[in-house]
């Protein structure tokens, strides 16, 4: 992982405005979609790494018709709804996500048809 485009902001030390007052020139990071991440997303690069099957995990497919995916840390839900829906077929209603403990990203992804979840879940060998 490239940690140089998640790091924040750096100060630069003090210049003189040439009225005597100090004032800090701020750096910023680049971007995170610099020039290697747009040419792996040219490339079909995989934001989706597997699916979380835990106990909560398939209540939530049950009930509310969720699925969970461990994806790269550096994926928007933008990048996460597009890659879910071109590889299952299957129209995303939302996407929430969170960073675990271990410093995975974890995504929540909801979708629109009823029981779709199941059917993913079950093409998958997940019940």
């Amino acid at each position: 992982m490239d940690f140089r485009l998640l790091r924040k902001p750096s100060v630069k030390p003090l210049r003189s405005d040439g009225d005597g007052r100090l004032s800090h020139v701020k750096c910023y990071r680049k971007p995170k979609r610099c020039g290697e991440m747009a040419e792996a997303a040219g490339k079909g690069f995989r934001w989706v790494k597997h699916v979380v099957s835990t106990e909560k995990a398939v209540l939530q497919m049950e009930k509310e018709n969720k699925l969970q995916f461990i994806v790269d840390v550096r994926a928007t839900k933008k990048d996460i709804k597009d890659e879910i829906e071109r590889l299952f077929g299957a129209r995303v209603k939302r996407v929430n996500t969170m960073l675990t403990p271990r410093g995975e990203k974890k995504a929540i992804v909801q979708f629109e048809e009823e029981g779709k979840a199941k059917e993913i879940a079950t093409s998958l060998g997940l019940m």
